[in-house]
């Protein structure tokens, strides 16, 4: 049988250019890297551009795994800043319109210009609607190349384990909160690379650009040049190199009624206690996320992630508290386990750390969350902790717990297929995702489960099938030619 070991988002990573634009052009700073464009087809989004004196934006176009996608633009010039601790700018807010046609998938965003295409991999996520009810994956301090811990390269295989199984379970959101990788303070050349490998993936693992989910990250303590914000001359350095390296180190975004706000709670005096003396190193980004809730509205549900749970999480609660918009759920890192979850602030438990994957002896670990937007909660899935284990053998990645393989291979050479499920976990997975990559030219129909999407790409044919999985079971998918018995035809 032949196992599904690299998503099919893998052929993005074969695109030429592996970091955001060129030599010769500005900068996409949003969407990239550290954020995620989520729109409905149909709707629209912005781009935040930096260009080069003289360089103009021509046209948006979309490019997924199997199809690209051309959309309609507007362009307004100016000068916005982006980060009050850098004073980085942008020049160019480019409004983007999806076609209503355009599937659901994680699009690679390229931006035509007088100079040339400037790239954002894996930028945005084309959806058909918002979700009622939907999963939120959570992971942090991975710790990328901390030294002995990585050994040898553990680091990398375990985050692309939980990418397998979030590309299974299908969460709406992959969130890491911090911590993302150690640079090479004695190479910028191997810093670049180490980032490119951990976004892109290799032929053996799965980046973050591999993630069917829209991806989301927010700085950690260590995610600065001297892997220790306390050891940088002033707070504008670090936040130059994440801008550089990853974009917004702050972002706010909603999907439906639900409200998310990242925040970088972590470069701040460890005073203790939630003292006031620390809290203006980062109350520029509190403002804009109080200023944004009073503009979108309150929505049902507001999600706040960050790095740092202790001092730091209550100017975060207490700033949208005092705007009453207070969090139902906060997600963080920093401590590197799950003992205390969840923990309360205000008499809520909503705060939720993870365990960290740096020395594999988590067995790929990762929180997950099930989110009610209409009723506006949010609850722990596995175990009140929320805190799962992906492999069942510590480092053994042939042991993954949720498993996707194909009897055929899923290339778009076959008329016929099966899939075939194995969740090991203890609690029931719903509507996981299956995608079929078939031949042209014929109607399909599966054996099991719904078909919620199919699609002609430019060489293959698209069916993607959601299934309900029960605990501790296996679950099979036919695909083929016409119908089969108890079958649903698209």
């Amino acid at each position: 049988m032949m196992s599904y070991r690299k998503n099919n988002l893998g052929a993005i990573s074969l695109i030429a250019i592996l970091a955001c634009g060129s030599a010769f052009g500005g900068k996409i700073v949003y969407p990239w890297r550290s954020t995620t464009a989520i729109v409905k087809s149909g709707e629209t989004f912005e781009i935040w551009f930096d260009a080069n004196s003289g360089q103009t934006v021509t046209s948006v176009d979309l490019q997924g795994p199997y199809n690209t996608v051309s959309t309609t633009l507007s362009v307004e010039s100016g000068s916005w800043v982006y980060d009050a601790w850098s004073g980085n700018t942008y020049d160019r807010k480019i409004t983007v319109t999806v076609p209503g046609s355009a599937p659901v998938d994680r699009y690679t965003l390229i931006l035509k210009t007088s100079t040339g295409d400037e790239t954002s991999l894996a930028a945005v996520k084309v959806i058909k609607e918002y979700k009622d009810s939907y999963y939120v994956l959570h992971i942090s301090d991975a710790h990328r190349w901390q030294g002995s811990y990585d050994t040898p390269n553990v680091i990398l295989s375990e985050i692309s384990t939980v990418i397998d199984i979030a590309n299974i379970i299908d969460p709406e959101m992959l969130i890491e909160t911090g911590d993302v990788y150690y640079p090479n303070v004695n190479s910028e050349t191997s810093t670049r690379g180490r980032i490119v490998e951990f976004m892109n993936g290799t032929d053996s693992v799965n980046g973050m650009n591999d993630a069917y989910a829209a991806v989301f990250s927010v700085p950690g303590n260590h995610c600065t040049p001297s892997k220790n914000y306390k050891l940088e001359p002033d707070l504008a350095t670090p936040a130059r190199y994440w801008n550089e390296h990853f974009g917004l180190q702050t972002h706010t975004f909603t999907y439906g009624s639900a409200r998310f706000i990242g925040i970088n709670n972590s470069w701040c005096p460890a005073t203790g206690g939630g003292a006031e003396d620390y809290v203006p190193n980062y109350k520029w980004q509190l403002d804009a996320a109080t200023k944004w809730i009073n503009e979108v509205g309150a929505g049902n549900l507001r999600i706040a992630y960050c790095h740092v749970p202790q001092e730091s999480i209550p100017p975060v609660y207490n700033a949208l508290n005092d705007a009453g918009a207070p969090f139902g759920l906060m997600l963080a890192g920093h401590i590197h386990r799950v003992d205390s979850n969840p923990f309360s602030i205000n008499g809520q438990a909503i705060v939720y750390t993870t365990d960290t994957p740096r020395d594999g002896d988590g067995r790929a670990p990762f929180n997950l969350y099930w989110v009610d937007n209409v009723a506006g909660t949010c609850e722990a899935v596995g175990n009140t902790r929320a805190a799962n284990e992906g492999l069942g053998i510590k480092k053994d990645y042939s042991t993954s717990k949720l498993k996707l393989t194909y009897s055929e291979a899923n290339d778009g050479s076959q008329g016929t297929n099966t899939a075939t499920i194995v969740n090991k976990f203890n609690f029931p997975v719903s509507g996981a995702r299956v995608r079929f990559v078939m031949s042209q030219g014929s109607t399909y129909a599966v054996s099991h489960g719904e078909i919620v999407q199919a699609f002609d790409g430019d060489v293959v044919h698209v069916v993607d099938v959601r299934v309900d999985l029960a605990a501790n079971s296996t679950t099979s998918i036919g695909i083929s030619f016409g119908m089969l018995p108890n079958s649903a035809q698209f």
